[in-house]
């Protein structure tokens, strides 16, 4: 994916304007941790209304709190509606698609404008057994591509935490258009990832899509 010039990112940035944006976490993470602070404050510079919130025992998650609290942040911003995205890391991902699933079984006329999800997946992940409760039920994914209208993934081929064929297959269940790095790790800071300019690049992308 070609990167975007400084330029072509000033000239989008009515595109964000009034967007409602969550960033949500993955497992033993916080909102100061990776990019989130910085694509934070790229996307309010941009006119967008943004949380991240501070998802409850992030070292040792329960899915039904996740669930409740990332719902409880989108509400925060406002309506639930297609002017909200999310934007998730890792464990964030399938919390967030959880919680999706969630507010479409309550109202199924539930839309939001979609949803990145990065270094995501959905299947349990060998390394950590611990965080099965998230992936134990099967994907609902009709009714997440019903809910989020744009849909995209980001993997990186040497992510040694959430192997690229667990994104890939991610990418392909949801039907998101998937970009893929070489190198990127898992998109951590520890991975060099303080800023993550592709994740803003893929969310102008999403904003533009018809």
């Amino acid at each position: 994916m070609a990167r975007l010039s400084d330029a072509s990112l000033d000239s989008a940035a009515p595109l964000l304007e009034g967007k409602k944006i969550c960033i949500i976490h993955g497992f033993d993470s916080h909102p100061r941790k990776n990019w989130f602070a910085w694509l934070a404050g790229k996307l309010r510079e941009e006119g967008a209304i943004v949380d991240i919130p501070a998802l409850p025992t992030p070292s040792a998650p329960k899915v039904d709190e996740w669930i409740l609290a990332i719902q409880e942040a989108m509400r925060g911003l406002g309506s639930i509606d297609e002017e909200s995205y999310f934007v998730a890391h890792s464990l964030g991902c399938i919390a967030t698609l959880r919680a999706l699933e969630s507010m479409r079984a309550q109202d199924t006329s539930t839309r939001i404008g979609g949803i990145l999800c990065v270094a995501g997946f959905y299947e349990p992940l060998p390394i950590l057994p611990e965080i099965d409760d998230f992936t134990k039920a099967p994907l609902q994914a009709e009714q997440i591509i019903a809910t989020a209208r744009k849909r995209a993934v980001l993997a990186a081929d040497d992510d040694e935490i959430v192997p690229v064929k667990w994104s890939e297959n991610l990418a392909r269940a949801i039907d998101a258009e998937l970009t893929k790095v070489a190198k990127g790790g898992h998109f951590m800071d520890s991975d060099g990832f303080t800023k993550l300019p592709i994740a803003l690049e893929i969310l102008h992308s999403l904003v533009k899509k018809k």
